[in-house]
């Protein structure tokens, strides 16, 4: 009950700002992660050492603020490898703005927490490719990784932190699932999640053969009903996005070009040459095919 009032508040107070209050802008802060995932989107590109600097950062910040913007959702790679991130965050955060973190979870460590605990972020949302050590190995190369995820997140709901989960389902974590691996992790967490089996893509190529499809989901037996609630949340989801264009949404990539999709490369267009203003009436105004192969 308080959280759809927190959410009825906060709705009521972003009606008022403006005409982009619901939109979002994604800002790819380094492309360098602590994970070798064998679907990764970002193909040849990954832990490259190409960022944007900070000062940039800082202008951006700026710039989305007066577009009246409030949510901003952090990605990479790893966000939080980036060296100079709790100072870039600080920043972000006293502009005002509703602050998401995408991470593999791997980094939340206790000087994480602090800062979080000081700056709460609106969302914290973990990628989990499996639940078992075994998974986590073949998938990211990094059978660690997954103690290091429970670790975070053990952390997180001890500070009361809000994070979510995000299943990115694969042909690997399958035995996790019928063996209720996952759904373990559900009731260790109890906190929300919902499942991705979008195509997973490598640079531009569409990495189908990791993909599980919703057969293979539907098929296994002894599923907690809100784990199938889930497959079919994600089902419709999909059948959505075919017909409809992805919601309002700007991605700001390393190369300081802003574009209308995380996966493709165009449209694109050079901050130097446009300000957000202007490529948000863009957005609103223009039916973009993007014609995008996550789905």
């Amino acid at each position: 009950m308080r959280r759809e009032k927190e959410k009825k508040f906060i709705k009521r107070i972003l009606r008022r700002i403006g005409n982009y209050y619901n939109y979002k802008v994604g800002i790819e802060l380094t492309l360098k992660c602590n994970l070798k995932c064998k679907f990764c989107y970002l193909g040849e590109k990954r832990n490259k050492s190409q960022e944007l600097s900070k000062e940039v950062l800082f202008d951006l910040a700026d710039e989305i603020s007066e577009a009246n913007i409030l949510l901003v959702l952090f990605l990479g790679g790893e966000p939080l490898l980036r060296r100079d991130f709790f100072e870039v965050y600080e920043y972000f955060y006293k502009k005002g703005f509703f602050i998401s973190i995408h991470t593999n979870g791997t980094l939340i460590n206790k000087e994480v927490i602090r800062l979080f605990k000081k700056y709460p972020p609106y969302w914290i949302l973990i990628s989990l490719y499996g639940a078992s050590e075994s998974t986590y190995r073949k998938v990211t190369g990094d059978a660690e990784a997954f103690r290091k995820i429970l670790n975070g997140m053990d952390l997180l709901k001890k500070e009361k932190l809000r994070f979510k989960l995000i299943f990115l389902l694969t042909k690997y974590a399958l035995n996790d699932i019928k063996n209720k691996k996952m759904q373990k992790i559900i009731d260790r967490c109890q906190v929300p999640y919902f499942i991705n089996t979008a195509k997973l893509i490598t640079g531009v190529t569409t990495s189908s053969k990791y993909r599980v499809s919703f057969e293979d989901l539907n098929r296994m037996h002894k599923l907690s009903l809100r784990f199938k609630k889930a497959i079919i949340e994600a089902e419709e989801r999909l059948e959505k996005r075919k017909v409809d264009k992805c919601p309002g949404y700007l991605f700001v990539d390393s190369q300081k070009r802003v574009r209308f999709c995380q996966i493709l490369e165009k449209p694109a267009y050079s901050l130097s040459k446009w300000n957000f203003k202007k490529l948000l009436d863009i957005l609103k105004e223009t039916e973009i095919k993007l014609n995008c192969p996550c789905y």
